[in-house]
């Protein structure tokens, strides 16, 4: 079973710039990285799309082909897309666009592909997808996804929100209410054709300077009113400091306590990154997600910037201004990406660290199952307490990388574990979950765990310490290539080299 489509081509079509925003390409880097990562070569098509996010692409190593001076979901753009699919080779192709809608689906489906369709508020009354994505807060709620006939597969909710490799490579910073509000980041897309932010700017003008405010405001590439932008912030009576082209958005989250943001798919960067937002809907396709933010206390905001009257809007930025904002724990894992990815493969699972709070309970359960014991080379049950102590010990130490193995659709399924012996020799370790067991998943989740490994470590062999009677390990590793370091005893040791096919 392998870890990717057969043709190792995945097509992408989406567009960016004008009413398009940036959103749409700016979430499929994302899936692409993590589609590249499985050993895919990704190509993205597009209609329109701003030099500066071609050029974004090709840093990535993401091929962009431009389909031509045609509109977004067109017969021409149908055709032009399905020639280049074919040409391509593809299994899959992703479509992230409200114009694609059930004649563009189905054509590609007619032509023999297989198709993942992003959903953001029900866009289509049927779906000729194979496979429908919803990253929505809400999506898991939302009856539309009920009626099951209308779907053949879907993955609904935060656990799908994509975000790029930089922001699960940077974890959120532990943080402190005393500065604030301190230094805001405000962002309202890539596009901002109605002048949001400066008409948030406009309603904070009244924030009392006492307050220590300082606005930092992100000026999208196909923002059209970044002049009017810059001379309102250098008449501005709080210090305010404009970006354009940040590319290190990890880094600028970790240096403001707080985003005035609208409901756009960067909301997941910042509740990944754990800070406290004000949001608002400036589009349609934002509404659902703004009112799951807003109704549970996530942000605080209002609904609908513009049907909210001046006064209104000072009103509420003040109030959460003057406010110590609520901190709960994010919804947003920072793994969407990688859980969708593996959806586009034959082998629908994938691997990632071990979380020692999140996952303790599911690493004890598995640790004492009959099977895994017997397996070891300590059978007895392993106590509570010595399983914590065993995590907190393990969990972050540079010596062991602990991995969960995950079902993309579903949730924890096994663990892959490695600890660094001297010479920087890796041993492995690995179990499965019974529910998963006999669906031939530890052999690729090998495979995966040490692709995850090598990608960071020095590694000069990797090792395997098996019980004689654990016949059933034993072949598992010799069919990854792994062969006797030495005469049989107790433990048996096989060992492979990194650079084996």
């Amino acid at each position: 079973m392998g870890s990717s489509p057969r043709s190792g081509a995945l097509l992408i079509r989406a567009d960016s710039g004008g009413a398009h925003g940036v959103g749409h390409v700016m979430r499929m880097i994302a899936l692409a990285q993590a589609a590249q990562q499985r050993g895919l070569r990704v190509t993205l098509a597009y209609c329109t799309c701003p030099p500066s996010l071609v050029h974004r692409l090709a840093e990535e190593g993401i091929a962009a082909v431009a389909l031509g001076d045609q509109r977004s979901g067109s017969p021409a753009d149908i055709g032009r897309t399905v020639c280049l699919a074919r040409q391509l080779g593809c299994e899959w192709v992703v479509l992230d666009g409200y114009e694609f809608r059930e004649d563009f689906q189905t054509a590609l489906t007619e032509a023999g592909f297989r198709v993942l369709c992003m959903d953001d508020f029900g866009h289509c009354r049927r779906w000729p997808a194979e496979l429908v994505v919803n990253q929505n807060l809400a999506a898991e709620a939302d009856k539309r996804y009920q009626e099951r006939s209308a779907f053949r597969h879907t993955l609904l909710g935060s656990r799908y929100a994509l975000l790029r490799r930089e922001f699960r490579d940077s974890s959120p910073l532990g943080r402190s209410d005393t500065a604030w509000p301190g230094r805001l980041l405000v962002t309202f897309g890539g596009v901002d054709p109605d002048k949001a932010t400066l008409r948030v700017l406009q309603a904070m003008r009244g924030i009392p300077a006492a307050r220590g405010l300082r606005l930092v405001v992100l000026v999208g590439p196909g923002n059209l009113h970044a002049d009017e932008i810059i001379r309102t912030a250098a008449a501005f009576p709080h210090e305010v400091e404009i970006l354009r082209d940040v590319r290190d958005m990890p880094a600028l989250y970790r240096s403001v306590q707080g985003v005035v943001s609208a409901g756009g798919s960067s909301c997941y960067e910042w509740l990944y990154m754990h800070l406290p937002g004000w949001v608002t809907s400036i589009a349609d396709n934002q509404d659902s997600l703004v009112a799951a933010l807003l109704h549970p206390g996530l942000a605080a905001g209002v609904a609908r910037l513009a049907t909210c009257p001046d006064g209104d809007l000072a009103h509420s930025l003040g109030a959460w201004l003057g406010s110590r904002p609520n901190r709960p724990p994010p919804p947003v894992d920072g793994w969407g990406a990688d859980r969708v990815a593996a959806m586009l493969s034959e082998f629908p699972y994938f691997v990632r660290p071990i979380e020692p709070t999140q996952d303790a309970e599911f690493l004890f359960s598995l640790a004492n199952e009959p099977e895994v014991r017997a397996a070891g080379f300590h059978t007895q049950p392993i106590a509570w307490t010595d399983h914590l102590a065993w995590l907190q010990r393990h969990g972050q130490h540079p010596d062991s990388r602990l991995f969960i193995l995950e079902a993309a659709d579903d949730g924890p399924a096994g663990q892959v574990r490695f600890h660094r012996q001297p010479g920087d020799i890796w041993e492995i370790g690995v179990s499965i979950a019974t529910p998963y067991r006999g669906r031939g998943i530890s052999e690729p989740a090998v495979k995966l765990g040490m692709a995850a490994v090598a990608r960071t470590e020095r590694v000069t062999r990797w090792r395997a310490s098996i019980r004689p009677e654990n016949t059933r390990s034993r072949r598992l590793f010799e069919a990854l290539g792994f062969e006797s370091a030495g005469p049989d005893g107790n433990p048996i040791v096989l060992e492979r080299a990194p650079d084996t096919p």
